[in-house]
């Protein structure tokens, strides 16, 4: 199994994680930057979404033979590399909003 954490984000807030192989130049949204571009797959289904703890940690454990695609679910094959980011609400001077993490990439040998 592998865990997605995030981390130093506004506690009671939630969040989903989105995936790719794809890397972009930073596309601004709300208050922060999609990096992943292509085929980005989200995982948005009720028991994914994670809730940020007091620690200001969101966590989610990913199951590598069904990472979710657009249009299917996919099995990650050896030797391929996936990025993954993070999606979550947020609150500033103006009201909620939404901002991203930092991306990670992850190779699968």
């Amino acid at each position: 199994d592998v865990e997605l954490s995030a981390a130093q984000l506004p506690g009671g807030q939630c969040g989903i994680f989105g995936v790719g192989q794809t890397e972009v130049p930073p596309v601004p949204i709300g208050e922060g930057f999609l990096c992943l571009g292509g085929q980005i797959g989200r995982y948005q289904d009720l028991a994914d979404i994670f809730q940020v703890d007091a620690m200001g940690e969101g966590r989610l454990v990913i199951d590598v033979g069904m990472i979710p695609q657009p249009s299917q679910f996919v099995a990650i094959q050896p030797g391929e590399t996936w990025k993954f980011q993070a999606w979550h609400r947020d609150v500033n001077a103006a009201g909620p909003t939404s901002n991203f993490t930092s991306g990670v990439e992850i190779d699968f040998n």
